[in-house]
């Protein structure tokens, strides 16, 4: 219930009682920490709250948001980076996904073939097709060699 509180202080721009919720609430330190790292951003506080993320550790919730502030601020390369260095989604499709639309913005269309292409990209044929249609390739993508 108070999260829901929090969240909604926080989407009306009131930093200061979305802040005391967040202080009375009993969560777990991880759950606290993002929604943290929520008001900071909200209150455009992005150091410190990529240094709040940082200091949870790297687990692949705090990865992901810190990912997804880069690729907010188009720092592709820094966003692949920590994509690629978290293990629990390591070769998932949506990684995968991801990691090829990240190198196709920073202009690095080599690494997303290599990727499409390897044998750990972990990609079934569907899987591929679905990639490589939405980057406009033909129907029969998945049978393509790059």
């Amino acid at each position: 219930m108070k999260t829901n509180k929090f969240l909604q202080l926080l989407s009306e721009g009131e930093f200061k009682d979305a802040d005391l919720i967040l202080e009375s609430m009993t969560t777990t330190t991880t759950t606290t920490t993002h929604l943290r790292a929520a008001l900071l951003l909200k209150q455009n506080m992005v150091e410190e709250c990529m240094e709040l993320l940082i200091s949870e550790g790297n687990d692949c919730q705090s990865a992901l948001m810190r990912a997804q502030i880069l690729i907010d601020m188009n720092d592709f390369q820094g966003a692949i980076k920590i994509i690629e260095s978290i293990a629990q989604i390591k070769n998932f499709p949506a990684q995968v996904a991801t990691l090829v639309a990240l190198y196709n913005k920073n202009n690095q269309a080599e690494e997303a073939n290599a990727l499409l292409n390897s044998a750990n990209g972990g990609l079934d044929p569907l899987t591929r097709a679905r990639l490589l249609t939405a980057k406009g390739e033909s129907e029969r993508a998945s049978e393509r060699k790059f």
